[in-house]
């Protein structure tokens, strides 16, 4: 699939594979996507989380790629696919990111600390 569309757009990529626009859209993305989650999503499973975060990724994700491919001069064709692309990409950064959030707990007030005998 790649090699078809990489070839199909050829020099319009100016040297610079679609895996690097791939990344380049992800990482910008990310912090839009993360916001755009509901509180909840920490309570969730990872596959659960993956699914929620695609659902919520592919706004952003779009307009940042559009951005890009504006900002470089490059064909509108290669769209869909970076977006498609760059949603996965995106859903593997925010779920990581979710999965290893430090847990931090507090004590409660109300709960004393036994004395060494």
């Amino acid at each position: 699939m790649f090699h078809s569309v990489y070839h199909a757009v050829g020099s319009s990529l100016r040297g610079k594979p679609l895996d690097a626009l791939v990344r380049e859209v992800a990482e910008g993305s990310v912090a839009q996507v993360r916001n755009r989650l509901s509180p909840y999503a920490a309570a969730m499973g990872p596959a659960e989380l993956r699914g929620y975060v695609r659902a919520r990724a592919s706004r952003p994700v779009r307009e940042v790629a559009r951005q890009i491919l504006e900002h470089r001069h490059l064909q509108d064709t290669l769209l869909d696919e970076l977006v498609l692309r760059a949603v996965e990409r995106t859903v593997h950064l925010v779920v990581r990111e979710q999965m290893v959030q430090p847990v931090i707990t507090i004590p409660p007030a109300h709960v004393r600390r036994r004395a060494a005998a």
